[in-house]
């Protein structure tokens, strides 16, 4: 005969199970905390090295740097198309620095 406290009940079973499950599911959900938290983590220091980077000039202002490249600072100019800039050593009064 078998000892009556080494019986293994269904009941029993289920209250083991039941504890291992409940066990298992604390252990994952400390895991995936802690997943989060150092993705978190490193999104934010990767936000904060992008708001370090200098920022990258507008078309507007590529274009303008390119016009004072070539005619000159503080000389008007004006854009024939878009590959083709015209110098204006006298500004005249209609043309206005940076158009």
């Amino acid at each position: 005969m078998q000892d009556p406290r080494r019986v293994v009940t269904p009941a029993n079973a289920i209250l083991v199970l039941g504890a291992l499950t409940i066990g298992s599911t604390l252990l994952w959900a400390m895991h995936e905390d802690a997943q989060h938290t150092v993705r978190r983590e490193r999104l934010e220091q990767q936000a904060a090295a992008q708001e370090q980077l200098p920022r990258q000039p507008s078309t507007e202002q590529r274009r303008h740097m390119a016009a004072q490249f070539v005619c000159g600072h503080g000389v008007a100019y004006e854009w024939v198309n878009a590959n083709t800039v015209e110098c204006h050593q006298e500004p005249a009064a209609k043309l206005a620095l940076g158009r």
